[in-house]
């Protein structure tokens, strides 16, 4: 698995999944992965075959842009499986993975989620989750 973006979404799947690559625009950020993952830069990443690609980041959220330049997403995209992105509505990077005829996978289930635990905790009430 290859995870776009080495922010707090993908610090969270990368402990759940600790042998998923995290691909990043800078190296800064990486430093936190770098114990339990292997990580690039799009300077230093070389294309490898993922089954599944995760947008983690925020592009494509409020703007057009995709999460890394369209070279790298393009020879990421034609040799996966399946694509995943944590936001809720369609973005440039879903868009692209189209192309390629691949399963997408939006955020809008992880969206629900969080407001489903997020209101458990305020109202001090457990919902049940297969009738949200």
């Amino acid at each position: 698995m290859c995870l776009l973006g080495a922010g707090g979404t993908a610090k969270a799947i990368s402990m759940m999944i600790p042998n998923a690559h995290i691909l990043n625009r800078s190296k800064n950020r990486l430093k936190d992965f770098t114990n339990h993952t292997t990580t690039y830069t799009w300077d230093n990443f070389k294309t490898k075959k993922y089954d599944l690609i995760i947008n983690t980041t925020s592009a494509g959220l409020s703007d057009n842009n995709l999460p890394a330049p369209k070279e790298i997403l393009e020879s990421l995209l034609k040799n996966a499986k399946y694509v995943a992105d944590v936001i809720y509505h369609e973005t440039p990077f879903q868009k692209l993975a189209k192309k390629y005829n691949l399963p997408i996978k939006d955020g809008s289930d992880m969206l629900v989620y969080q407001a489903v635990m997020q209101f458990e905790k305020f109202v001090d009430f457990k919902v049940d989750k297969k009738e949200v």
